[in-house]
């Protein structure tokens, strides 16, 4: 068996941009047959936006963030998908904070209430964040058992759309939804922004942003190396594929190597690394995703920590060596909106046991083997997996597929947006 170690469609010429809902199966933001296998997408997309045409070197990195919500404050109702969280807060405060200045109507947060051991905790942050902006209204949506990977949310958009990156992205439908006919904001975006640069451990020295510790002349030396030779010192420590045991060991291999290119190929600059991460098919897969649910529904969703403008004023304000880590860029940012707490936490609100419920673990049980690739899937070995309490994330977009080829043929669920009726009108067939 070959396994491809590059993915045909990432820079394929007249890529459809992100924001088209098409729904077509030959995408090239659809997930191929290796990434469904590993869970994760590889690669650039060729048709990515590049930073350089839109950039305003005037605008700081909170101006920018600024022009890019005003426009989705003129098109209400505006809501803000809002989890407490550092980026969807600091969204949240921007939208406030121009919504104010211009005489807009403020942003609506709106919460997906999931079911998890943590759900107290985040509904504190979430309270103090809205009594912090002085926010008149809050939507909250009680989502209970539905948020399985078989519930009803998910098993909607596997009919509708076929597998998707990610593979939550059907927590989103119950924002989206609530956003009809208007925008949703999210803070999709801030968790590659401001924390995956791996050359930051090292800006950070440069900047006299950390002192320096023994290990540093080392470290700075691999780092200085030449690609090549630095790619060599690397690679052999690097086992990516090794930690998915459904795969078969020519396709973790592939995989391996996909997930190796993308870490060594990441810039030395911050404001070069920016363009790079720019144009990741992982964060174009995952936006064409969202674009596909908000037509659904007639709503407009944006990103705004991807939009060009910001990450253009963002490359402008840290130059070479950045910002910091996340929390000093944060604070930099946005700490004039925000408390310091808000900006410092490093909790996140997980949701693997909800996503992993009792109709995900009903199907595993009996499942037979079908509906995945068997040359780069091992199907003993991927059931052991989901038969674990919590299965590993990087095996839900294989649940889909399998739970897809045992649908009856002409299940699919069409649903057109009717803005007159302002609902969805769902009708059976192709």
């Amino acid at each position: 068996m070959a396994v491809p170690t590059e993915n045909p469609d990432a820079t394929a010429s007249g890529a459809p941009e992100v924001g088209d809902a098409g729904a077509a199966s030959d995408s090239p933001l659809r997930p191929t047959a290796l990434e469904i296998a590993s869970g994760s997408v590889y690669g650039e997309h060729g048709a990515s936006g590049t930073l350089r045409d839109r950039g305003d070197r005037a605008l700081t990195p909170l101006a920018a963030l600024g022009e890019v919500v005003k426009p989705a404050l003129r098109r209400p109702p505006c809501l803000v998908s809002f989890s407490g969280g550092r980026d969807s807060s600091c969204v949240l405060a921007t939208a406030t904070q121009v919504a104010a200045r211009e005489g807009l109507p403020p942003p609506v947060p709106v919460t997906v209430r999931v079911p998890n051991p943590l759900s107290a905790e985040e509904s504190t942050w979430q309270e103090d964040v809205v009594r912090h902006l002085g926010l008149p209204d809050r939507e909250v949506i009680d989502v209970g058992d539905r948020m399985d990977r078989l519930g009803p949310f998910s098993v909607r958009l596997l009919r509708r759309h076929g597998v998707l990156f990610p593979p939550n992205i059907f927590l989103q439908l119950p924002l989206l939804e609530a956003a009809r006919g208007g925008t949703l904001l999210t803070g999709f975006g801030g968790d590659e922004v401001f924390a995956t640069w791996r050359w930051a451990h090292y800006a950070d020295l440069l900047a006299r942003r950390r002192r320096p510790t023994p290990r540093d002349p080392i470290r700075f030396a691999r780092a200085a190396a030449p690609a090549a030779l630095r790619r060599r010192w690397e690679r052999p420590r690097w086992r990516w594929g090794e930690n998915l045991p459904w795969l078969r060991p020519e396709a973790a291999h592939a995989v391996t190597e996909l997930a190796f290119a993308a870490r060594a190929d990441q810039p030395r600059s911050w404001s070069r690394w920016l363009h790079w991460v720019a144009r990741r098919r992982t964060l174009a897969t995952a936006q064409w995703s969202f674009s596909l649910l908000a037509a659904d529904v007639g709503a407009t969703v944006v990103h705004p920590f991807l939009d060009p403008l910001f990450l253009q004023a963002l490359a402008t304000a840290g130059g070479r060596l950045g910002l910091g880590e996340r929390t000093n860029a944060l604070r930099e940012i946005f700490g004039a909106l925000l408390p310091a707490p808000v900006l410092a936490r490093t909790t996140k609100a997980n949701y693997d046991s909800a996503f992993w419920g009792e109709r995900s673990h009903e199907f595993a049980a009996r499942w037979d083997g079908s509906g995945v690739d068997p040359e780069l899937v091992d199907p003993e070995a991927l059931k052991r997996e989901w038969l674990e309490p919590i299965p590993k994330g990087g095996t839900a977009m294989l649940l889909h597929a399998a739970w897809l080829s045992q649908e009856p043929e002409g299940s699919v669920t069409e649903i057109a947006y009717d803005p007159a009726r302002g609902r969805d009108q769902g009708s059976r067939g192709q």
